[in-house]
């Protein structure tokens, strides 16, 4: 499995990176909106975690691309916020998100979305 993980904060891309690698999993970073709609184009993952807020845009701008994009297998997308605001999970569920995580990201739940097919 091939999981993209993008978000700006090095801390966090460590963390979610190393739960992955004990998971036996290939694992892809990202830093902002540009460098992730790159990554999945190139490297065609399963599974992306993705940042709400990054210095070039927002998430949503990354769902709204891949709506766009032709038809195929496209990765679940787990958005990854600090907020608790109940009308962002709406959002990203409306722009194709599979579901929202929130920061900090408690490791087995990250597992368990991984090991989710």
């Amino acid at each position: 499995m091939r999981v993209l993980v993008v978000d700006d904060n090095a801390l966090i891309r460590k963390m979610i990176r190393a739960v992955l690698d004990e998971e036996g999993v290939e694992c892809h970073e990202a830093t902002d909106v540009a460098s992730a709609l790159s990554a999945l184009r190139d490297v065609k993952p399963d599974l992306c975690f993705l940042d709400q807020y990054m210095p070039d845009g927002e998430g949503f701008s990354v769902l709204k691309a891949l709506q766009a994009w032709p038809p195929g297998p496209r990765p679940r997308v787990y958005l990854l916020t600090g907020s608790a605001d109940e009308h962002i999970a709406f959002q990203a569920r409306e722009l194709g998100a599979t579901g929202v995580l929130f920061k900090p990201v408690d490791p087995n739940l990250l597992i368990q979305k991984v090991r989710e097919r």
